[in-house]
């Protein structure tokens, strides 16, 4: 089972932050405030929707998230933070939103184990701009919703590929969506250097194409 902490903001917040962007590049204002455990505690953090961020949360303690509540509480009232462990990581998602119906701040207590990211990019047709774009396009929606449907939840969804952190047991169930996009998979009880393995940024990474 991993950690995972969904951090969702009042509507108020959301048109203040909105506006800040505005003033501001880089980080938005909340995110910046988990950035800070991000390289000390190995975490990552992703907007999935607006107003929701998911953090990959080994390694951050009950402390330092009633911590991470009180900061950005002061500052944007309303703010909700939960935390669960769960080897699914869509059912965390919903499992926190649930359990957000009926509290602000809530940290279970379990036994952290590594995450499994998933990177995936779709193969390219030789000389065809266009149909590659559509291709892209396509495949990347539909690798999203099929990582969805087999409790993997999409991180980060662009032209270039899919981010997911994957639920484990569908591991050795990809073949079927490796004719149309190579699979790149990095572990580790880090969710920061579980992503950067995933992504090729380290030499350790499992190649499945």
């Amino acid at each position: 089972m991993s950690r995972f902490t969904l951090i969702i903001t009042a509507p108020s917040t959301r048109r203040n932050e909105m506006a800040k962007r505005h003033r501001c590049t880089g980080s938005t204002p909340l995110s910046g405030y988990v950035k800070r455990y991000e390289k000390a505690r190995g975490c990552a953090s992703y907007r999935v929707l607006p107003g929701a961020l998911i953090v990959l949360s080994n390694g951050l303690s009950k402390e330092d998230h009633y911590e991470l509540y009180e900061s950005m509480n002061a500052e944007y009232p309303g703010i909700r933070v939960v935390s669960v462990v769960h080897e699914n990581p869509l059912y965390a998602l919903i499992k926190a939103s649930k359990i957000m119906e009926r509290e602000s701040l809530y940290y279970e207590d379990g036994v952290e184990r590594e995450y499994h990211i998933g990177y995936f990019t779709p193969k390219s047709i030789p000389n065809d701009l266009l149909n590659n774009l559509v291709h892209a396009y396509s495949t990347l929606f539909n690798t999203a919703m099929l990582l969805l449907n087999s409790g993997s939840l999409p991180l980060k969804v662009s032209i270039r590929g899919v981010l997911a952190v994957l639920n484990k047991f569908i591991l050795n169930q990809l073949d079927y969506i490796k004719a149309r996009v190579h699979v790149n998979v990095g572990v580790d009880y880090s969710a920061r250097e579980a992503v950067k393995k995933a992504i090729g940024r380290m030499g350790t990474s499992t190649r499945c194409s």
